[in-house]
């Protein structure tokens, strides 16, 4: 089956239910022929003692000296010169009790060893048919053909893939009304790409794709991951938006008291005001008032200011008349100073 067909998952489960042991070659940097013989001596130590499955793919192809190595394993069971007479030993010690216990001589022990790995020894490949490349490798090595069965992995038919859909969204929360439709609707998606949009594709592109039940698997994954995440967005954004309506409540609540209590400031504002508008009113006739007195003050000012001038003017005079007089009073109050009884008397008899 193509890559994502499932071959390697049922290869473990398989290996897990019978109760074997898994074994797999694990690639690095610079692997090579001297690491995969290194691997194949580590399982068959292994096999030899506990029944394994060894899984080999197609990525596990870095040479194709490694094909030859999986068709002799698949022929004989044991890869040719492998070990060396002084490697067999612990393989020999695995089995001689009990190929002694069967009746089998010592010369015969290592004949007894390969068909106990070859009774151990589940070889699983991996293979894609896609290409021409799975063709030409069983042209080269027979053995991947003759001596092994194969099973086929083909697409999933529609029933298999709406189960698989619900068991998957079982727990995930889907309206009930349209949950079925969710299922069938995924599984036709699935489906419209493997029969119609991927041979169009092949048609028009001269390109082989696959739809595979990896990919149908990934976009349920993909799909709850996403349903979640929006979920998780929407709830967001339902609380940011709950928190502005909780906002907007509370600014019409306080909009509303503010304007109860303008309300009333403003009666008392118009108060104030109509107030305001006596005592302007009020100042008005007083300025006029003011304003009038102060021309009649003016006015009164620039007579006193004459008046002034006059009296300042009267005063010069005076003060000449009296620097005038001054001296004859002098005279006069010496003269009186110097009058005595007989003037007196004779002033007297003067006026009768």
């Amino acid at each position: 089956g193509v890559g994502g067909s499932g071959k390697q998952s049922l290869t473990k489960l398989a290996t897990f239910t019978a109760g074997f042991r898994l074994f797999e070659i694990v690639l690095s940097r610079g692997y090579g022929d001297e690491n995969i013989r290194e691997d194949l001596k580590t399982m068959y130590s292994d096999v030899i003692k506990v029944p394994t499955s060894f899984l080999f793919t197609d990525a596990h192809v870095v040479e194709d000296g490694f094909l030859e190595y999986v068709n002799n394993i698949l022929t004989v069971g044991m890869v040719p010169a492998l070990f060396g007479d002084d490697e067999k030993e612990p393989l020999l010690q695995a089995v001689r009790t009990k190929a002694r216990e069967e009746g089998y001589q010592e010369s015969q022990m290592w004949g007894f060893a390969i068909n106990q790995i070859r009774s151990n020894l589940h070889m699983v490949l991996g293979m894609s048919p896609a290409g021409e490349t799975l063709r030409g490798r069983c042209r080269a090595f027979p053995g991947l053909v003759s001596c092994s069965t194969i099973d086929w992995f083909f697409p999933w038919p529609q029933e298999a893939l709406l189960s698989v859909s619900q068991y998957f969204l079982n727990d995930v929360e889907l309206p009930p009304d349209n949950r079925q439709d969710i299922n069938e609707h995924i599984c036709n998606v699935h489906l419209a790409v493997t029969n119609k949009y991927s041979p169009e594709f092949e048609h028009k592109y001269k390109r082989t794709t696959f739809a595979t039940p990896k990919n149908y698997l990934d976009y349920l994954h993909n799909y709850i991951d996403f349903l979640g995440e929006n979920r998780r967005d929407v709830d967001d954004s339902s609380q940011r938006l709950q928190q502005g309506l909780t906002k907007l409540v509370q600014a019409a609540k306080q909009v509303k008291e503010l304007a109860e209590t303008l309300a009333q400031k403003k009666v008392v504002v118009d108060e104030n005001a109509q107030q305001v508008a006596k005592l302007i009113d009020k100042i008005s006739e007083n300025t006029v008032v003011v304003a009038r007195r102060q021309e009649e003050a003016k006015i009164k000012a620039d007579t006193i200011e004459k008046d002034s001038v006059v009296i300042e003017r009267e005063k010069a005079a005076a003060d000449v008349a009296l620097g005038e007089a001054l001296p004859a009073l002098e005279a006069a109050s010496e003269a009186l100073q110097n009058l005595d009884k007989k003037d007196i008397v004779e002033i007297k008899s003067m006026a009768n």
